[in-house]
């Protein structure tokens, strides 16, 4: 099985300004227009190209200090996955710094959503006590909370997003299962395999910083990873779309034969085996998100 842990679907009416000056930014970085509606249809066109069974939506609350209702767009995805119950799981994404952040993710949960987003660029950092509600509500529910980290586009600030900020969470809630996402780190990756090396419950997943990046540089980083932590079993998958659109089949093959190139083998004797992709590419987000397989 083949899953995306990281992809988004919006509608303009639920973009903040905020939202969208960081849409309009992120697409530039990735060389395309900007893209104010990302919804389920189109992104299903490229999932079926691509062969991909399975996909999580990645939810970010953009809404803090905005009139916009993240209580609505958390209610539109999870529409998107009762529409799509086979295709699709999401997360349920909340800003902290709300007054009624527990209810929002409570709401969200009782729609089906299947775990926590949060995107520290926003403006806060993930170990303020802020956060620690909502920790708190996931531990109980055994349910994941993916966090935003290293590299995003304006108005978002990438110092928020350093996975060191997550160590004195993770002594406080031990059973929390985390996912520091997105790009493996970038441009912390090493800050990355220190905390997962130290925390056995810490995952994340590796989508295209751009998509033009050689091969040879994500197997060298997913092959660091792997040897620092004696693990590849916490590594995801993931498309990022609708920043590859048009491009997901693209990234997914390159993924599904992703290896360090034989020269390189007189340097290093380890390399990124047919088993190692099986966990990349699906096994370890249905351990994750408990996604039921036939197998």
């Amino acid at each position: 099985m083949i899953v995306d842990a990281q992809i988004n679907f919006w509608m303009k009416k639920f973009l903040s300004q905020n939202a969208r000056n960081f849409i309009k930014n992120m697409c530039k970085i990735y060389n395309i227009e900007p893209i104010y509606n990302a919804t389920p249809k189109e992104y299903i066109v490229e999932m079926e190209q691509a062969e991909i069974d399975k996909a999580i939506i990645s939810t970010n609350d953009f809404s803090y200090g905005s009139s916009i209702s993240q209580v609505k767009y958390n209610d539109y995805v999870s529409k998107c996955i009762s529409e799509y119950p086979d295709l699709f799981l999401g997360q349920c994404g909340v800003d902290p710094r709300h007054k009624n952040a527990s209810d929002i993710f409570q709401k969200g949960l009782n729609a089906g959503l299947c775990g926590l987003k949060l995107y520290p660029g926003n403006g806060f950092r993930p170990d303020e006590e802020i956060c620690f509600p909502l920790y708190k509500i996931a531990e109980e529910n055994e349910i994941p909370v993916s966090i935003h980290t290293g590299f995003t586009a304006s108005p978002c600030l990438i110092q928020n997003s350093n996975p060191y900020f997550i160590e004195k969470v993770l002594d406080k809630f031990q059973d929390l299962k985390v996912n520091l996402c997105t790009q493996l780190g970038y441009p912390f990756m090493y800050e990355l395999i220190a905390i997962m090396r130290k925390y056995e419950n810490v995952y994340t997943d590796y989508a295209p910083m751009n998509m033009d990046i050689p091969e040879l540089g994500i197997a060298q980083n997913i092959l660091h990873i792997k040897f620092m932590i004696g693990n590849r079993k916490r590594i995801m998958f993931g498309s990022y779309w609708p920043f590859t659109i048009n491009r997901v089949k693209e990234w997914t093959n390159l993924c599904k034969k992703i290896k360090l190139p034989s020269i390189t083998r007189f340097f290093s004797g380890d390399n990124i085996t047919k088993e190692d992709r099986i966990f990349l590419m699906g096994t370890t987000a249905c351990e994750l998100f408990k996604i039921k397989t036939n197998s």
